[in-house]
Formats: structure tokens, sequence, C-alpha cells
């Protein structure tokens, strides 16, 4: 329950919105090793958060608490049925970290989060017409904690969402309320400072 309320109760730093995109049709539908700097993720540095390219990894960082944010890319969507993975690991920060996917993200108040963190917990929020709702939230021993790395999948097909960690399936969940939009990363943090989290190895396929 703390984490459905703390995520939850996160404003947003910074959406960025891209315009649609085509992708062509094969299986392997976009990947990125964020080995190019011009591949088109967003990169800034202020005092609120962080964006950067770094030693062949997406560095996500978030400078205040109570905050989320997430990026996407003009070429990674829309997606309607999907399988994306990605690989996920804090960099910094403590356990109140969260970080992980976005998803169907149609525009800035219609998304859809798959967050896990250190201390074990995984979240799967939406929000709908700029309202947050809770989906699903819990705990796995399946999530590795500290700085290892995690990867991350999500697959949807239809209503149905399939959620996993480190190929353990971890929930599946029903909900009808977004059915494409473009994928990404998010970062949030909670009761500390500043997190930081990276991202490689991303993939999203047509099965």
């Amino acid at each position: 329950m703390i984490a459905l309320i703390i995520v939850i109760g996160m404003t947003m730093l910074w959406q960025f919105l891209p315009e649609p995109a085509t992708t062509p049709s094969t299986n392997l539908m976009f990947e990125d090793d964020f080995d190019d700097a011009d591949s088109g993720w967003p990169t800034r540095y202020d005092e609120r958060a962080e964006f950067v390219y770094k030693e062949s990894e997406y560095h996500m960082q978030v400078n205040e608490v109570g905050h989320l944010t997430y990026v996407s890319n003009s070429d990674a969507g829309p997606f309607s049925d999907f399988t994306l993975q990605i690989d996920a690991r804090l960099v910094s920060g403590t356990e109140r970290t969260d970080y992980g996917i976005a998803f169907r993200r149609q525009d800035r108040d219609n998304f859809y989060l798959f967050s896990i963190s250190p201390e074990g917990n995984y979240a799967v929020v939406k929000q709908v017409k700029g309202e947050w709702y809770p989906l699903e939230t819990g705990n796995s021993t399946f999530i590795r904690g500290g700085n290892n790395t995690n990867k991350l999948r999500v697959i949807c097909n239809g209503s149905e969402i399939q959620l996993y960690v480190n190929e353990n399936h971890i929930t599946t969940i029903t909900d009808a309320s977004l059915n494409e939009g473009y994928v990404g990363m998010m970062v949030g943090v909670r009761e500390q400072p500043y997190g930081r989290a990276a991202f490689d190895s991303l993939k999203v396929s047509r099965d």
C-alpha cells in the first residue's frame, strides 16, 4: 500500500510529447542500445532533473522529492499490441527510488506506468484524462535490489497486460482504457533528495 500511495501522489516534472511517427511492419518494431546520442531521446540538465546518454546507456535523474518524470521518443510508437523489454538499474539514490517503463502514452494526460524499486516493490498505475488510478501494487523477490540490473518486460495484447521482471511473471492485469501509444522510461523519487536510473537494450516487438 505504501508504494501505491507514493506513486499516485507524485507530480510530473516533464512529459516529452513527440509527434506521431510510422514504424516498419516487422516483428522487431523498435530497438535502441543507446550508443547513438542522436537516437531521439531528450537530453536536458537543470536543477530539477537530468536526461543524458552516458556510456551506452540512457540515464534519468530526478532531483525533487515526491516527483516523477518520464520520456518518450517519436520513433518508439505509436504501438498497440507489442512486447517491450528493457534492462534497468539504479545508479544512485536509495531504495525509495522508483524506475521502469511508460507505455501506451497517448498524450500528457493518458498513459500507463510500470515501476519497480530496489526495496522489492512494484506498481502499475495509469493516468487517464489527467487522473491517477491504481491498477496493482505488490512486492516480489524476483526484483533485484541495490544497483543490480533488472530486466523488465511488458506484453500488451488488447486489454490484457502481462508484466515480467527478470524473466519471471509478476502479474497480469486487464484494462481497456488505453489501446495504443508511445513507449519510454520513467523515474520517480520519494523520500530522498534525488534518484538516478540507467536504461539499456530497449526492444519493442510484435510476437
